[in-house]
């Protein structure tokens, strides 16, 4: 695989992460070696069988707070000893929330935090471990999320329904 560019996708088991992997597969073809980063790995074999890449398939539960840096950092670790010409990180695994529930009703401070863990921490921390991984390779992260985790936005869960019922 020396030379090669490695191109990390997560949530690549469907929607957006699974049109990036297929993407980097088409884009790239044997020049890339990818690891597809999901809850599903089954999932994501079933959409990779015909790829020309070498596709390695791991499972992380972002939400999941426990020892989440050493989990990144494991998902990194499977490309030691491997020379590569360029690493690219495609971090697509954030959830908008329950949008059906107003303001009001968004009191649980567990649920508002676990929500922020998984659209915010998770995506820096396990960017942070991309970079430190990798260092001196050139390198791109992006990180893909729906506005809501940035900003407030009618997708987000606190202010998706902030107007009464009726």
């Amino acid at each position: 695989m020396s030379g090669k560019q490695l191109c990390v996708v997560t949530g690549a088991s469907g929607g957006l992460g699974g049109a990036i992997l297929r993407q980097v597969n088409l884009l790239y073809g044997r020049e890339a070696h990818i690891v597809a980063v999901s809850r599903n790995p089954d999932k994501v074999k079933e959409n990779c069988r015909d790829f020309s890449s070498s596709v390695d398939h791991v499972s992380v539960d972002f939400a999941d707070k426990t020892n989440l840096l050493s989990r990144c950092e494991a998902v990194f670790r499977l490309c030691e000893g491997v020379e590569f010409r360029r690493v690219c990180l495609y971090n697509n695994h954030a959830d908008v929330g329950d949008v059906s529930r107003l303001v009001s009703d968004m009191d649980n401070v567990d649920v508002l935090q676990d929500y922020f863990f998984l659209n915010v921490v998770s995506f820096q921390i396990l960017t942070t471990a991309f970079l430190k991984s990798f260092p001196g390779i050139p390198h791109v992260a992006v990180n893909v999320s729906s506005l809501a985790g940035v900003k407030p936005c009618l997708l987000s869960p606190t202010t998706a329904r902030a107007r009464q019922p009726g």
